[in-house]
């Protein structure tokens, strides 16, 4: 019987110093596995931030972009109303429609 009892001691510790070992390997293994998550994280997050950036930057370009636009679009409309004005006068100039530039005139086209 204490051969028995000494043979299950003996079993005991090298279980107990293999499940140790194993342990040893698996923290071991899951540090390196947070160790790399970290660093994915960062990473991630400076990209995110170069990003962030970009866009703001670009939406910055975006605005003066349309602010330009509503510029040129208010010149346009400007610019055809003059067109308009001149065809109007030039038709009243040439003679034709005398009736039709009087009228031009009261309602302050012309």
């Amino acid at each position: 019987m204490t051969t028995s009892l000494f043979n299950l001691c003996v079993y005991v510790k090298a279980k107990t110093e293999q499940l140790s070992n194993e342990t040893a390997s698996l923290e071991e293994q899951e540090a390196g596995l947070v160790h790399d998550c970290v660093r994915e994280l960062q990473e991630t997050t400076n990209r995110i931030g170069r990003l962030h950036s970009e866009l703001a930057a670009k939406s910055d370009v975006i605005a003066s972009q349309n602010e330009r636009i509503l510029e040129l679009m208010a010149k346009i409309t400007a610019l055809e109303k003059n067109a308009v004005k001149v065809i109007i006068y030039d038709y009243c100039v040439l003679g034709f429609g005398l009736h039709f530039c009087t009228s031009m005139l009261l309602t302050g086209i012309l």
